[in-house]
């Protein structure tokens, strides 16, 4: 552009040159003069360059550079999104602690806590029980070593409960918790070790329920035992010296002191035995025909003998109650009383 101006201008020059070396005369230099005019002509050139100033066309370009920023700001609101979605999932969390409260119509009953003041102790010695249920009520159950129920106390679920150990308590003693709801049960049970100074001597599993300490250990004894048809006699020597005469039909006996001189036979009202049977021997001869049985005679009580004297040594042991045991050929048996009683064979 600028040797087009350049060369225009150095015409101009050249032409004006000319006209000043002309002669006066000539006419033709105002044509010439016209040519400055030309220049004008020329202005709308440099006016041609602000149409190629559409480089700042590319301005519009960097306006697409913030169609890309939207795109970023899209980003974000997708994160805001997201996290109001993972807050509802946090709301069940209370919903889920709802749950225990439910727990409690369940029909099934809950023991919190059971506990014992004393875990040893001897017949008669007091114990306290502590419990805390979740249950419409409880049971305490006092039961032997062998698992018989001696005792059922009634509570509320939540309570204490004193109890005094039973005199006849042998081994153990145990005192079962059963919380109760809804016809469903939950139990727990404390065992409590009796202390007794002795132990039986046909074993202490098989003393029966209620039954007390032994009062000292066993002894062994001159003693003597015959059978009869329903029912038999048992002598203990030494220093206790008694007959007992015991009823298979009522399951009763009598016990009396030993007066017998050792030496004289009585006879029987009812006279002598029949064929197959036999008179009672010895000390029960005494006995059979000079004291009474539970409910009228010895003969018409227990019959007569069916087998001979047996005069082995016998084995005897009291309880702290005054019970006692004596061993025999047909087995142990537990006399209730002291004068007079009940009898069961144990062993």
């Amino acid at each position: 552009m600028r040797v087009k101006l350049v060369f225009f201008m150095f015409i101009i020059v050249t032409l004006l040159a000319a006209a000043c070396n002309a002669a006066p005369t000539e006419e033709p230099l105002p044509t010439v003069a016209q040519l400055p005019t030309a220049t004008p002509s020329y202005t709308p050139s440099p006016t041609h360059t602000p149409t190629v100033t559409p480089s700042p066309t590319n301005t519009p370009t960097a306006t697409f550079t913030p169609t890309a920023t939207p795109t970023l700001t899209f980003t974000p609101s997708l994160s805001p999104t997201h996290t109001p979605t993972f807050t509802p999932t946090l709301t069940p969390t209370p919903t889920f602690t709802e749950t225990p409260s439910v727990t409690p119509t369940s029909t099934q009953p809950t023991i919190l806590r059971y506990s014992s003041s004393i875990v040893q102790a001897r017949p008669g010695d007091e114990i306290t029980l502590s419990w805390e249920t979740d249950s419409d009520g409880v049971e305490i159950q006092e039961l032997n070593a062998q698992g018989v129920a001696l005792a059922i106390y009634t509570s509320t679920p939540t309570g204490q409960l004193v109890l005094a150990i039973p005199a006849g308590a042998q081994d153990q003693i145990i005192y079962r918790l059963v919380a109760k709801r809804g016809g469903q049960l939950a139990t727990r049970s404390i065992p409590i070790t009796i202390s007794c100074a002795a132990s039986w001597f046909f074993g202490n599993e098989f003393a029966p329920a209620g039954s007390d300490c032994p009062s000292a250990p066993p002894e062994i004894l001159p003693g003597a035992f015959q059978p009869f048809e329903r029912g038999f006699m048992v002598w203990i020597g030494g220093a206790h010296n008694f007959v007992v005469g015991a009823d298979n039909t009522t399951n009763r006996y009598m016990r009396y002191a030993n007066t017998w001189d050792g030496v004289t036979v009585y006879p029987c009202a009812c006279g002598s035995a029949p064929a197959g049977f036999l008179d009672p021997q010895g000390i029960f001869n005494w006995a059979y025909n000079n004291t009474l049985a539970p409910i009228g005679t010895w003969n018409s009580a227990i019959g007569w003998a069916i087998n001979n004297i047996d005069q082995s040594a016998r084995q005897i042991q009291f309880e702290e109650g005054g019970a006692f045991y004596i061993e025999t050929p047909l087995g142990v048996f537990r006399f209730s009383g002291e004068a007079a009683g009940t009898w069961t064979k144990i062993k």
